[in-house]
């Protein structure tokens, strides 16, 4: 469903699985999440450059608001169209 947002605790995982050498897809199959968003919260992750013991360790609203921090910056994303005129404005 397009525009369902997900928990902190789903990009957690997402970010775990990844750093275990997990692809986006089987990602996506695990966690029955669409495969696009898994590829999305990991591009936005390498924004964070944030050790992985540091989000892991990261109370989920920390968490939430580093990533909604890159969306108000106009890194490019996909969830809303409001945040998607970043990307084609470029």
């Amino acid at each position: 469903m397009a525009g369902k947002l997900i928990t902190m605790s789903k990009v957690k995982q997402i970010l775990q699985l990844n750093e275990q050498g997990i692809s986006q897809r089987e990602i996506s199959r695990c966690l029955q999440i669409d495969r696009k968003t898994v590829g999305h919260y990991l591009s936005k992750n390498k924004g964070l450059n944030l050790a992985k013991e540091a989000l892991q360790s990261m109370p989920d609203e920390e968490l939430e608001s580093l990533f909604k921090s890159l969306f108000k910056a106009g890194v490019p994303c996909f969830e809303s169209n409001e945040e998607y005129k970043y990307f084609i404005m470029e």
